[in-house]
C-alpha cells in the first residue's frame, strides 16, 4: 500500500465534499443569481464547476486505486501531472487577478496533492 497516494486520495475526496456542498452555496448560487451576467458565461461557469467536481472524484478514486496496486504508479503519475497543471493554472489566475495565492483554494489543494503524490512516486510503498 502506498500511504502517500492514500493521503492524496483523502485530500481530493475532502476537497470534493467541500466543493460540492460549501462551494455550491458560496460560489454557484451567487453566480447563477448574479444580475447583469450574460447567459453564456453564467452557464459555462456552471458547467465548468461540475467538470471540476468530476475531476476531483476521478482524482480521489484514481489515487485510491493506485495506492493498492503495484502497477498504480502510471495512473498516479498521470494524476500528478494533472495536479501540477491545475496548480499552475490556479497560480496564474491568482497572479492575473492580483490576489494572494492562498486566497484561491485550488492553489492550496493542488499544492498539497502534488506534494503527497510526488512523495508517493518517490518513496517505496509499504507492504
Amino acid at each position: 500500500m502506498n500511504v502517500w497516494f492514500v493521503a492524496a486520495a483523502v485530500v481530493a475526496a475532502v476537497a470534493l465534499g467541500v466543493h460540492l456542498f460549501l462551494g455550491s452555496r458560496l460560489v454557484v448560487r451567487p453566480l447563477l443569481e448574479a444580475a447583469g451576467l450574460d447567459r453564456v458565461p453564467r452557464w459555462l461557469n456552471f458547467m465548468t464547476w461540475h467538470m471540476v467536481s468530476m475531476s476531483l472524484a476521478f482524482t480521489a478514486g484514481g489515487y485510491g486505486w493506485a495506492a493498492w496496486r503495484k502497477d498504480g504508479a502510471v495512473l498516479a503519475l498521470f494524476l500528478t501531472f494533472q495536479a501540477v497543471g491545475f496548480l499552475a493554472v490556479a497560480l496564474y489566475a491568482a497572479g492575473r487577478g492580483r490576489l494572494p495565492a492562498w486566497r484561491l483554494p485550488p492553489v492550496i489543494l493542488f499544492a498539497v496533492i502534488t506534494i503527497l503524490a510526488v512523495l508517493g512516486l518517490a518513496l517505496p510503498a509499504t507492504p
